[in-house]
């Protein structure tokens, strides 16, 4: 797939809508499968390192994947210790969900670069979707700030999966929602949004979709979020990059 395709893709919403609408396919994978599907192609190449939703998006579209050996690098670096990062799902399907999550996208950009701060940059986030979305459309969302230097990272879940954490000893805990999906309402005051700070010395953290906790494994049966610890145990490693290749082979 080339960007041609995108170009060829962009042009046909914005003549579907009558204004110079793009379609951001880098937010997330629901533009990748726009692009996919407005043109039959039969092989993605991706870094290994990479959204584990991708293996799973080729196995729903019967596409193979063909890796290549280097990181994919979606974030936002503030200086050489600090980035921006986040992991969001959108409701509902097809080209009005694909824009509501470019728009939303184009915002954490912007401000991600600006190095606002994450309860600010949540607020404008919401309020964007809220304005923007279609038939109360909303997404679930993880926002971070994650500061090397410190081992520290920065967060608020707004209504995405927890969030888990493991540690070399393979002990599994998860980071709740703590405030609802972006989008539900308007919001004036940027307190509303409160964020975490933990420490992540020597941690692992994932951070998915219901994507990949209701995937199916071979037995047709969802892999579900204990199925998905048996998987990091049987394995007996913490490196993303390795559980990321198992789960994407046995899906």
């Amino acid at each position: 797939m080339s960007f041609d395709t995108i170009r060829q893709l962009e042009n046909r919403v914005a003549e579907f809508f009558g204004s110079p609408y793009a379609v951001a396919v880098d937010c997330c994978t629901h533009g990748v499968e726009l692009c996919l599907r407005y043109q039959k192609i039969g092989t993605i190449t991706v870094p290994r390192r990479t959204y584990i939703s991708i293996p799973f998006l080729s196995a729903k579209l019967n596409l193979f994947l063909e890796w290549r050996d280097e990181e994919w690098q979606d974030y936002y670096k503030v200086n050489d210790n600090e980035f921006f990062f986040t992991l969001a799902d959108v409701s509902g399907k097809g080209i009005k969900a694909g824009i509501l999550m470019a728009n939303a996208a184009s915002v954490f950009r912007s401000l991600a670069k600006m190095n606002s701060s994450l309860s600010k940059t949540a607020m404008y986030i919401n309020n964007q979707v809220k304005d923007s979305s279609y038939q109360s459309m909303f997404i679930t969302a993880v926002i971070g700030k994650i500061n090397i230097e410190k081992k520290e990272m920065e967060y608020v879940n707004l209504g995405h999966e927890p969030m888990m954490v493991l540690d070399a000893s393979f002990d599994f805990k998860y980071l709740d929602a703590t405030l609802p999906p972006l989008g539900m309402m308007m919001v004036k005051n940027e307190e509303h949004f409160k964020t975490t700070t933990m420490d992540i010395t020597d941690k692992t953290i994932l951070i998915y979709t219901d994507g990949l906790t209701e995937g199916y494994v071979n037995n047709k049966e969802e892999l579900t979020v204990t199925g998905f610890e048996n998987e990091i145990n049987k394995i007996k490693s913490t490196d993303p990059k390795e559980i990321i290749e198992h789960v994407s082979e046995i899906l």
